[in-house]
């Protein structure tokens, strides 16, 4: 399970709060393991990008969604990641989803390296 915590509170306090959400899963036998995503969620320029991310994918297709898109910014090109969540029985390939989002994205800023992770849901 992903958990997008905000990147401007100490590690080590969204830690303890991760193992307390795991703990009491395992209270009732679900061994449940957190993978813990910092988020920058204040940055206006982050939030910017991430709406005009979210207006590309929902354009393409109302059926994905993505979370934990994170931007890390380099000299000469800035990388924009983030998970795709596609659902099951979804017809199209990743690469072709991958193409078309990343072109769509480039056109903001062809500096741009898009970085998508594909989440495929397999139960309907």
């Amino acid at each position: 399970m992903h958990v997008e915590v905000d990147a401007s509170i100490d590690v080590s306090i969204s830690h303890d709060a991760i193992d307390n959400i795991e703990l009491d899963f395992l209270n009732d036998n679900i061994n449940l393991v957190i993978h813990m995503d910092p988020v920058d969620i204040n940055n206006p320029n982050t939030l910017e990008l991430k709406a005009k991310v979210e207006e590309i994918i929902v354009g393409y297709s109302s059926e994905l969604s993505f979370h934990d898109f994170r931007i890390v910014k380099g000299t000469t090109h800035s990388n924009i990641l983030f998970d795709l969540v596609i659902p099951s029985g979804f017809k199209i390939s990743d690469s072709e989803i991958e193409d078309v989002i990343t072109k769509e994205i480039k056109k903001i800023d062809k500096t741009f390296n898009v970085i998508i992770i594909f989440d495929h849901n397999y139960i309907g």
